[in-house]
């Protein structure tokens, strides 16, 4: 009995040595298990979030790509749209023989101004005209001061070239409505971007 009870004994502690034994492989085991789902956790994340920068980053390189597009054909379509509105303001100003006359007669008397003796140059068809305007200009201004029309003429009609001794002032419409075109381009452009 005496033998029983020690073989008992012993299996009993050898029974308690490997239940502690298989709980602690057990807990060593959930403790891995749990790292190496962290770890896939953390990674799984880390990957997710560089997919999510990536994606982000391409989004915003076609979002820009496609405003810059959008914004270079608006400008295009504004400029084109210019263009017509001086193309159309030169005829306007072409077709109206009063209000030419009477522009030009202006701007021949701010470019002559100060009793400067000039050349006017003019295109062919409008010669009559500067003739007529120079001769009411020479009427008002000393001997020293005439004005005279050049034989030399310019290759578009509208407007002239005032050419006195030491300078020159271009009234031809193409460089009035070009002038005017430069101002009111940043004006447009602020309208359209803003």
């Amino acid at each position: 009995m005496a033998n029983d009870q020690s073989i008992r004994s012993v299996l009993d502690t050898a029974r308690k040595e490997a239940e502690r034994i298989v709980e602690k492989a057990r807990n060593a085991a959930q403790a891995k298990l749990k790292a190496a789902e962290e770890s896939i956790a953390a990674e799984t994340e880390r990957r997710v979030q560089a997919a999510c920068r990536a994606i982000d980053e391409e989004c915003a390189r076609q979002l820009s790509k496609a405003r810059g597009a959008q914004g270079k054909a608006l400008l295009e379509a504004r400029n084109r749209r210019l263009k017509d509105v001086v193309a159309a303001a030169r005829q306007l100003a072409l077709a109206d023989a009063a209000g030419y006359e009477k522009l030009m007669a202006r701007l021949l008397e701010e470019a002559a101004a100060g009793d400067v003796a000039g050349q006017v140059i003019a295109h062919e068809a409008d010669r009559a005209l500067f003739r007529k305007l120079v001769d009411a200009l020479n009427a008002k201004r000393p001997t020293a001061a005439k004005l005279s029309l050049a034989e030399a003429t310019l290759p578009a009609r509208g407007g002239f070239i005032f050419r006195a001794t030491a300078y020159d002032v271009d009234r031809t419409l193409d460089t009035l409505l070009a002038d005017r075109e430069r101002v009111m381009a940043p004006e447009l452009a602020k309208a359209l971007f803003t």
